[in-house]
């Protein structure tokens, strides 16, 4: 977890369809968008899952390589948060976060 900006990192975690629905339920369906790094475990499952209960993806905060990246967009994520804090495409060579 090397971009999590202001959050704490005792209280990130792994995607999890489960507890998203358990939060969904709790909060009456106002949930409408979900944001993750595409490069922690089970986010492309997540991400499917999620859009197809029409809820918006977002990738965020993310370390995510461009193949990491592409498969989170295929999945569904059709939004991105803060990405010139965190894409190493902006202040590196490395093949992250670029345009096709």
């Amino acid at each position: 977890m090397a971009h999590v900006g202001a959050q704490n990192p005792q209280y990130l975690c792994d995607p999890d369809y489960e507890l998203y629905r358990r939060w969904q339920d709790s909060a009456d369906g106002l949930i409408r968008r979900s944001a993750l790094a595409p490069e922690r475990t089970g986010s492309v499952s997540y991400i499917s899952k999620i859009v197809n209960d029409g809820i918006v993806a977002a990738i965020a905060h993310t370390d995510a390589t461009y193949e990491q990246t592409l498969a989170a967009v295929d999945a569904g994520a059709t939004s991105l948060c803060i990405p010139i804090t965190v894409c190493e495409a902006y202040t590196s060579r490395a093949r992250r976060c670029r345009r096709r």
